[in-house]
């Protein structure tokens, strides 16, 4: 059942873009909306969002934190001039838990040395998006409806930092645990106008992600020296609730 959702909205997204594609470059004037003021043309959207994730059924079980943050970057073009469609891309990035640790130990000549250990659990995904706006907008409000299919990269990532005297002598970063899963998901949000071109967009996405392992802090953490000792690896179906709350920049 799964895989024929998955299909379905890859579906939708393959008639998504080669309606975009079929469009002739060439429009002829139309009348004045809420798209278009003087003259029938395509728009562009820029959207950087500051986003909160609220985590869902078994995910929310595995994270200790009830919500966690990251930003997302989405670029939209118009399907043709006038209409409501429009599809784009999304770069997503949240970090899902952290830990740092430090403790002193020793180089290998001997030298008494500081140790400073960070380890970040995050994501990183990509998503192709579909969006409709909604056929009652007014000159200051617009709510639209969004589809979204991608794929989506978990990983945590280890920085150890030495130290002499309390400088700095040396620095390795290193990738511990990955995983790759695809998800889709529906959203509802809406733009409020700020300034020319310009505008407030807060969108609400209920993001469905098939089971991927990761990384999160384990409970009730001892005493321990190098960070990734404090984490355990994790799986289920990555399903959350995400709320972006950015600007939108209209070209």
């Amino acid at each position: 059942f799964y895989d024929m959702k998955i299909w379905f909205f890859t579906l939708l997204f393959v008639a998504g873009y080669m309606n975009l594609f079929a469009q002739s470059e060439s429009e002829s004037a139309a009348e004045e909306d809420i798209y278009t003021e003087e003259e029938s043309y395509k728009l562009y959207f820029i959207e950087p969002s500051l986003s909160l994730h609220i985590p869902q059924g078994r995910f929310a079980r595995n994270i200790a934190d009830e919500v966690f943050l990251g930003f997302s970057l989405a670029a939209l073009t118009q399907a043709k001039a006038d209409a409501p469609l429009f599809l784009g891309a999304e770069f997503q990035y949240a970090q899902l838990d952290s830990y740092f640790s430090s403790w002193d130990g020793f180089f290998d000549n001997g030298d008494l040395a500081e140790f400073d250990s960070n380890v970040n659990s995050s994501y990183i995904g990509l998503a192709l998006i579909t969006r409709y706006y909604l056929p009652f907008p007014t000159q200051i409000l617009q709510p639209y409806v969004e589809g979204s299919l991608g794929g989506r990269y978990m990983y945590s990532y280890q920085t150890t930092t030495s130290f002499f005297d309390g400088f700095e002598e040396d620095a390795t970063s290193t990738f511990e645990q990955s995983d790759f899963n695809v998800f889709y998901g529906a959203a509802f949000g809406f733009q409020v106008l700020m300034a020319d071109n310009t505008f407030l967009n807060i969108k609400t996405r209920y993001s469905i992600g098939q089971s991927a392992s990761y990384d999160v802090v384990r409970e009730n953490v001892g005493a321990i020296e190098d960070a990734i000792a404090a984490f355990e690896t994790k799986q289920s179906p990555v399903n959350f609730i995400k709320v972006d709350i950015g600007i939108t920049q209209i070209f």
